[in-house]
């Protein structure tokens, strides 16, 4: 038997190197760095690869219903950096931003944002957004020294550290349903 789809609307959810995924001011993705929450080796590594206080994110643009409320939703996990945001569109879109090490959500500027713990220090990350047309997901790699709207102190990296990432997720609906979306798996 085939599990029951989750409708998710992102292609290559679990493959931040594909084109559907665009690198924004640098941003870089290591692949296959970690073990996923489900223990295979796919989890991949998300680096903020410059010093400039850029919007550096990874992208993809997707159709949606207009007027529909959407979840986005990523599995995140602390590495040598310890903090990611989800945004909505550019820098003027709805976003959250969150804590992979505590587990928190840092800011929430009306996403109605959400961090469950998956386990092995793998949290499950969502917003919820309404938009029209098109949703934007954006995941943003935060240096450690980011409190929620601004970053104290210097902001370095070295273009090597990052978050781990996997299991993007977009649906339509007002919470994140169980993941995963690929309907290759069977029961």
């Amino acid at each position: 038997f085939q599990l029951e789809q989750a409708p998710t609307l992102i292609t290559d959810a679990e493959d931040f190197s594909a084109a559907t995924w665009t690198k924004v001011s640098g941003v870089t993705v290591s692949t296959n760095q970690s073990a996923s929450p489900e223990g295979t080796t796919t989890a991949d590594k998300l680096i903020a690869a410059n010093t400039s206080r850029s919007f550096q994110a990874l992208s993809a643009n997707v159709n949606v219903s207009s007027g529909s409320s959407n979840v986005f939703s990523i599995y995140a996990k602390a590495d040598e950096r310890n903090k990611i945001s989800l945004r909505e569109g550019s820098l003027t879109g709805a976003f959250a931003s969150f804590d992979l090490t505590n587990g928190t959500v840092i800011t929430d500027s009306s996403a109605n944002a959400s961090i469950e713990d998956d386990g092995n220090g793998w949290f499950r990350c969502s917003i919820q957004v309404t938009v029209n047309n098109t949703f934007g997901a954006r995941i943003i790699p935060l240096p450690d020294n980011y409190t929620g709207g601004s970053v104290t102190g210097a902001f370095s990296d070295d273009g090597t550290s990052g978050v781990l990432i996997w299991g993007a997720q977009l649906e339509e609906g007002a919470s994140a349903t169980p993941y995963p979306p690929e309907p290759t798996k069977y029961l």
